[in-house]
């Protein structure tokens, strides 16, 4: 944008996110410098506008401190949280077992059989990544090989 005349501050307003970046052409930019000697609201816009880039290019360029990446990283759960999400899931299959098995329907054999060691396989995997298993999940591995 090329502009001789003086500007208004809705143009100002639109061109603001040019001018802090610097990319607006010269004669748009000193149109703009010449509106803000006279308009002390604009001219704090543009400061506003002018510290917030510089605070975006500097985080932009610095590395993350390692205190702060770190935590960042890591699991948002607690380290106690998987095994105890796993004894949840146990127990709610156990109940919805045990509830399928008062319907009136009973499941072949077979399939029961495969589901525990479905469970079992499972809670061996999660148990193997977290150690320190949960002494619920425990007792409900052996619930479901007794069953």
């Amino acid at each position: 944008m090329t502009t001789d005349s003086p500007m208004s501050c809705a143009q100002v307003d639109e061109l603001l996110p040019e001018y802090s970046t610097g990319e607006l052409d010269p004669s748009a930019s000193r149109a703009i410098e010449e509106h803000t000697r006279t308009c002390e609201a604009c001219a704090r816009e543009i400061a506003g506008w002018t510290r917030a880039g510089g605070l975006v290019r500097r985080a932009a360029t610095e590395e993350e401190p390692v205190r702060i990446a770190s935590p960042m990283r890591r699991s948002a759960f607690p380290p106690f949280a998987r095994p105890l999400a796993l004894a949840a899931s146990l127990a709610l299959a156990f109940g919805l077992g045990i509830f399928a098995g008062r319907s009136g329907s009973t499941p072949a054999p077979q399939l029961a059989a495969e589901t525990r060691e479905s469970i079992a396989s499972r809670y061996r995997e999660v148990a193997a990544a977290s150690p320190g298993s949960s002494s619920l999940g425990l007792a409900l591995m052996s619930i479901a090989r007794r069953n």
